[in-house]
């Protein structure tokens, strides 16, 4: 299961998360309610997805590049 520390600081947060087999990270012991959503989300999110989103955002910026240059290239 998943496991997110609550702790006062990064440090500690850092060091007692990774006690943990599948810590995913630290929040503050004082976290809003939307921060706590946000970490549960992430935290349920299978590893293998993230990367994939990070993946295709990337090339997608790399197609944006190549059609600029094609673009600057083809009216030179």
């Amino acid at each position: 299961m998943p496991t997110i520390v609550l702790s006062g600081n990064p440090r500690d947060g850092r060091r007692l998360s990774g006690h943990f087999v599948r810590g995913q990270g630290w929040l503050r012991k004082d976290a809003t309610a939307e921060e706590i959503r946000v970490a549960i989300d992430r935290a349920l999110v299978p590893a293998a997805r993230r990367w994939s989103v990070l993946v295709v955002m990337a090339l997608l910026v790399l197609v944006v590049i190549v059609i600029v240059i094609a673009r600057y290239l083809l009216q030179v």
